[in-house]
């Protein structure tokens, strides 16, 4: 054989497709938390909730506001409107008109910005409560009621529902022979599952020198964060032999042996003792390197004869 293919098992991480931190935009007193870990939510469910009372005391002085200054202004519009009517017969001055029009002025001013002012109100109420991005599992929990939170500090931690992947580092050289699409075997716990490959990551990780994988599991596959050990098949180019293990014996020095039989005379053969590198070892057959073209290998009892031993050979067994 000129090569032989080699299971190597590399290990990896189970992992929602999207996983984030969420948490208020807003500082405040975290009042409520509504949900525990390990909760089932849908996108816009409500999460937590901040201490609204300052936004709702913050709101009725605006309001309050907003409708002293549309009293104001609708009093301005009357005296404007008299004060115009009065022109027409002669009566108003030119300089009492542009008062009440500066006035106005201020005061329509005014209004718009409360009425701004009650908009980020609105907002900072409605983001006072903190709702889910998408629809997924609640993980972690990290901060309990009374907390005084800043604004994007960490609540929850939200898993995607849906089917999880398989994230796995690998040497560059195993990825060529990969596919996006294909499937492959990883296992989870004690069981095995065919996971489809997403996608190959494009950057090498300075520490591990290795590549990402992205490989989609079933949606039957334990929860987040469990080991994954994915299995792949490296074709390495050696010239060699495959032998039961039966074949092996101790040589000298820590090497390896195995016995072939040559010709000798009338019939009968003498046991030779090969040198073996052992290449790779799978349960019952390892794969050598060593001269064994054209050469009869025996195969078992390997403890019943000896090198320089004459021994005769059954054809039948030989075949």
């Amino acid at each position: 054989h000129s090569s032989y293919e080699l299971q190597r098992r590399f290990v990896g991480r189970v992992s929602a497709s999207q996983r984030v931190d969420v948490g208020f935009e807003q500082a405040g007193k975290l009042d409520s938390v509504l949900v525990e870990e390990g909760d089932a939510v849908l996108a816009g469910d409500s999460l937590a909730q901040l201490d609204s009372r300052l936004l709702h005391v913050e709101r009725r002085e605006l309001e309050a506001r907003l409708s002293e200054v549309e009293a104001r202004l609708g009093l301005v519009r009357s005296s404007l409107s008299r004060q115009r009517s009065l022109k027409q017969q002669g009566f108003s001055a030119e300089q009492q008109l542009d008062e009440l029009g500066a006035e106005e002025k201020v005061l329509i001013a005014s209004r718009d910005r409360l009425q701004a002012g009650l908009a980020a109100n609105e907002l900072a109420l409605e983001k006072s409560t903190l709702v889910a991005p998408y629809d997924g599992v609640v993980s972690q929990r990290f901060l309990d009621k009374g907390a005084v939170v800043a604004p994007g500090t960490p609540v929850f931690q939200l898993l995607e529902a849906g089917e999880l992947e398989a994230q796995v580092g690998v040497p560059v050289a195993m990825t060529r022979d990969l596919e996006p699409g294909e499937t492959y075997w990883v296992e989870v716990g004690r069981d095995e599952y065919s996971a489809t490959l997403l996608a190959i990551g494009s950057d090498l990780d300075p520490v591990t020198r290795t590549v990402s994988l992205r490989l989609a599991l079933p949606a039957d596959v334990p929860r987040d964060g469990e080991l994954a050990l994915l299995q792949l098949a490296e074709t390495r180019y050696e010239t060699g032999y495959w032998l039961p293990v039966s074949a092996l014996i101790d040589g000298l020095r820590g090497l390896w042996n195995c016995y072939i039989v040559e010709p000798y005379a009338e019939g009968r053969y003498r046991v030779v003792a090969i040198n073996a590198q052992v290449l790779h070892v799978e349960q019952e057959r390892v794969y050598v390197a060593a001269e064994l073209e054209g050469k009869r290998v025996i195969s078992r009892g390997l403890h019943r004869v000896a090198p320089g031993q004459l021994v005769r050979v059954d054809d039948e067994v030989a075949s």
